[in-house]
């Protein structure tokens, strides 16, 4: 079995539209009896041609295939007017796995993937595991991607990139997650998650993330405003008195701010242009909003 070992290069950017090709739809495992083929639908430059490679890595720990390229496919074709390609290659199998979109690629099926070794442009890729114990032989962390938290056991039926600001959601039993494996409602997006809709724009979340498992047993809600934010300040819109724990995070998951404020008018200057999620703490209530900074 060859290894690839060849020179990395990363241009991995999740809001760089123009210059970047995302995987933006496909279904891990679709409902029902498997078919032949199924499709996935890429993210890019309107009216702009596109050729690539879309690779899966296996990742089932207990498979003695983990690590290998499980299936390759050649993809071309033009996206429309709303930047969408809908290709269709054979049915991949049954997560876990690592789906990765390149330019090129040098390998075969069966072929050992380092990760730190690949000669092409990544231009996304995504990890999907059934269970977590699976989480440690996925590899798109590795490649500036992602790899989804699962919340339980069960195999993701579908997965989507939000058509605003291209955060990831998994459908799992007609139920929506985050890319964190936590729950959220679908009446918070623009309309139902829980349907494939290849070539049209995927739906959005209404502009606050709030998780179920994480709301207390209250569940009040708190408003967040103006967003986006312009002075550098967002208020809350709440009854609810006393200090404020604020967490700022990129959306790869990275913690960039942590203080306390003692009124609800939260500074935020500190930050720069850009997207973010950010968590607000008032005792036992937690809210989890995403903001733009301009």
């Amino acid at each position: 079995m060859k290894k690839i070992k060849l020179l990395l290069y990363l241009f991995f950017s999740l809001f760089s539209m123009h210059s970047q090709v995302l995987i933006n739809e496909f279904e891990p495992n679709p409902s029902g009896t498997d078919s032949p083929n199924q499709s996935i639908e890429l993210k890019g430059a309107p009216n702009t041609s596109f050729s690539g490679v879309i690779i899966s890595v296996e990742g089932d720990r207990e498979n003695s295939r983990k690590g290998t390229v499980e299936g390759l496919n050649n993809v071309s074709g033009d996206f429309d007017a709303n930047g969408l390609l809908v290709i269709s290659i054979p049915d991949l199998e049954n997560p876990s796995f690592t789906l990765i979109l390149l330019d090129i690629f040098s390998g075969s099926v069966g072929d050992t993937v380092d990760p730190t070794a690949i000669q092409a442009n990544v231009l996304d890729a995504i990890g999907v595991a059934d269970t977590v114990n699976d989480l440690p032989e996925l590899i798109a962390d590795d490649l500036g991607g992602v790899n989804l938290v699962p919340p339980n056991t069960t195999e993701p039926t579908l997965l989507f990139r939000d058509s605003l600001d291209n955060s990831i959601y998994v459908v799992i039993n007609s139920s929506i997650y985050n890319g964190q494996g936590e729950m959220l409602s679908i009446s918070e997006f623009d309309g139902d998650p829980t349907i494939p809709s290849f070539g049209i724009e995927n739906r959005s979340n209404n502009g606050v993330v709030l998780s179920i498992s994480s709301l207390d047993i209250n569940k009040k809600l708190v408003n967040v405003y103006p967003n986006p934010v312009k002075e550098g300040e967002v208020i809350l819109n709440t009854n609810i008195n006393g200090t404020i724990n604020v967490e700022v995070f990129t959306f790869s998951g990275k913690k960039i701010l942590s203080f306390y404020s003692k009124n609800k008018i939260i500074n935020l200057q500190d930050l720069e242009p850009g997207k973010y999620v950010v968590k607000f703490r008032l005792g036992n209530q937690q809210l989890v909003s995403r903001i733009v900074v301009l």
